[in-house]
């Protein structure tokens, strides 16, 4: 099949070659808010432990201050998704640079 095949960080080919590099990749992650569904509750900012997110200055579609990422300083750790009561607001994404 097509697509289900993955390697990782540090997995060897035939036992001898190395996909790590001397250079590790950084991982960069991200916190994606819709801000159309957020109603400002501001949980997930109050519940972020790196202090990456921030109520918005601009107003949503239903008259709310919605929370958005700064942009930098996101640790994946979701904390945000899980403390979130609307669902489908809030995705972290993590992924490798």
């Amino acid at each position: 099949m097509w697509g289900c095949f993955s390697r990782s960080l540090g997995d060897t080919i035939n036992g001898g070659t190395s996909y790590m590099t001397t250079d590790a990749p950084a991982v960069v992650n991200e916190v994606v808010i819709r801000e159309e569904e957020c109603k400002g509750c501001k949980r997930c900012i109050d519940a972020c432990p790196p202090r990456v997110l921030e109520v918005a200055s601009h107003f949503n579609k239903m008259s709310y201050h919605p929370a958005q990422y700064k942009g930098e300083g996101c640790t994946g750790c979701a904390i945000c998704f899980y403390t979130c009561p609307e669902p489908g607001a809030i995705t972290v994404i993590r992924r490798r640079a």
